[in-house]
């Protein structure tokens, strides 16, 4: 537990010149710093709490393109509540429709962060997707208990 505090504390003091971010420890917090930040027009996404394990994409629709306004908050690993709330312009936001092996579906927000050129060339995702910084789209499902907010 004090080496996820320790890096929950080290991602919430870092500060970055290609998003706006914050960590907020309440609901209010999180309305005052998206508002701040996007205004009040938004639509809300949530991530459902079930996880499938085995399932097909059936579609994907893009709900916001490069350039539209997109922030999320997603719990932090913090003995009391913590949230990293964080706004980037150069992702996009997909819906995608799953189906399981038993025939239950289900839709999944997912975020596509287009520039990765500024990203630690360390990150796991490059790893993982044999990239480099710059060189290729990052796309990922939101963690359970996230919240997105997208400009109307």
């Amino acid at each position: 537990m004090e080496l996820e505090m320790e890096n929950t504390l080290a991602h919430c003091s870092y500060k970055s010149e290609h998003e706006i971010r914050a960590c907020v420890t309440s609901g209010e917090d999180m309305v005052s710093f998206i508002t701040k930040a996007m205004g009040s027009k938004l639509t809300v996404y949530s991530t459902p709490l079930s996880v499938m394990e085995s399932a097909t994409v059936v579609d994907i629709v893009k709900v916001a393109s490069r350039g539209r306004k997109v922030a999320s908050c997603h719990n932090m690993k913090f003995p009391s509540l913590l949230f990293s709330c964080h706004m980037s312009a150069t992702s996009e936001l997909m819906q995608v429709s799953l189906k399981s092996t038993d025939g239950h579906t289900t839709t999944r927000p997912a975020i596509c962060h287009m520039d990765t050129s500024y990203w630690n060339p360390s990150h796991i995702a490059f790893q993982v997707l044999n990239l480099e910084p710059g060189k290729g789209s990052v796309c990922h499902w939101f963690p359970e208990n996230s919240f997105i907010f997208v400009e109307s």
